[in-house]
């Protein structure tokens, strides 16, 4: 047997080695593209209204005197939202926007409600009496109410008397 061994030549190894040299692995290229995309959002005008209840705590009848109470209305609206606040005549039976009542059993009291703390105008719908009105800022604005039972009112039964006045924010 016979083996035969084969030497490469200088010229063959240098060979290999160039195309070993250019030979490197392809790298893909890579390409990006743009666009935009556009956001809109509408705001509306929108207004919450919470009140407090008018509180006149013990008022003693029989003194013949009237009786201030007071709370308030707080309204938060839209930033630049102009707005107003009515007030109708209540529940009881012959009440009116100038003299509303409150009822215990068939007894009614008496009472005004104001539109400010220094009671400079009777609170009402608009049509009778006057409503409150402002622009919404985005926050919460607070405005006192005053009201006061009608004096002379001395022959009320003791108890808890009630009214629910509702309250219209129109924007």
């Amino acid at each position: 047997m016979t083996i035969k061994t084969f030497r490469a030549s200088s010229t063959i190894a240098a060979t290999f080695g160039l195309v070993a040299l250019f030979a490197q692995p392809v790298t893909a290229q890579t390409a990006t593209t743009t666009s935009t995309m556009a956001a809109s959002a509408t705001v509306t005008a929108n207004c919450t209204v919470n009140t407090t209840a008018l509180a006149f705590g013990g008022a003693d009848v029989t003194d013949g005197q009237p009786h201030d109470g007071a709370g308030s209305l707080k309204v938060l609206c839209t930033n630049g939202t102009a707005w107003t606040a009515a007030a109708d005549k209540g529940q009881g039976t012959a009440a009116t926007i100038a003299l509303r009542q409150m009822t215990f059993g068939t007894d009614k009291l008496n009472y005004i409600l104001y539109t400010t703390a220094a009671k400079a105008a009777i609170w009402g719908d608009g049509t009778e009496g006057s409503t409150i009105a402002n622009t919404g800022t985005g926050a919460e604005v607070t405005f006192p109410v005053a009201g006061t039972i009608s004096a002379g009112q001395t022959g009320m039964h003791a108890g808890v008397y009630g009214d629910i006045v509702t309250v219209t924010v129109t924007y």
